[in-house]
């Protein structure tokens, strides 16, 4: 305040504004690979400049997959999957306003186990049956079999969901 001498007197209370920050871009490009048999990488571009983190969240449930994830964060192994399992995720920039848009992903898959205990069903002059087990993959696992004369190049002889297959068209003796 001012008397009418125009001496300030001492301030009073001192008043504090905060403007919230704008909430963050949303991230974009999301892109996933198979990282083992039970997890997947996710990656995706920063956009924001004002983010306090990034949370990965499960597309059907709206899970958070990652807890808070650091700033400027561009990448998170999402583990704990099962072989050749689907996994659907979005991501979110965060700051202490709001959440960004969420950038959705497409699915992505795990790593399939390779198959196990391969054997012969039958060998005949000009065709061999063989089979395997899919070990803990689930229903509807694409097995793809292939045969070599060399060792060196593959032929592929079928691409199926089966866990057995008939090679023929073989040449004898060979």
């Amino acid at each position: 305040a001012q008397n009418t001498e125009g001496i300030f007197s001492a301030p009073g209370a001192l008043l504090t504004l905060w403007i919230p920050p704008l909430a963050p871009n949303a991230p974009s490009a999301v892109a996933a690979v198979a990282f083992s048999t039970n997890s997947v990488s996710w990656s995706w571009t920063d956009n924001a400049d004002n983010e306090d983190g990034f949370r990965v969240r499960r597309s059907s449930d709206n899970a958070n997959l990652s807890g808070d994830l650091p700033v400027n964060s561009t990448g998170f192994v999402h583990a704990g999957l099962g072989p050749n399992a689907p996994a659907r995720v979005r991501v979110e920039a965060f700051n202490v306003t709001a959440a960004s848009a969420s950038a959705p992903s497409a699915t992505a898959y795990s790593l399939a186990v390779p198959p196990s205990s391969l054997g012969f069903l039958g060998v005949f002059q000009t065709s061999a049956a063989f089979a395997w087990s899919a070990g803990a993959n689930p229903a509807g696992t694409l097995f793809r079999a292939e045969r070599s004369l060399n060792g060196v190049a593959y032929v592929e002889i079928a691409t199926t969901t089966l866990t057995n297959v008939l090679a023929s068209s073989l040449t004898p003796d060979t």
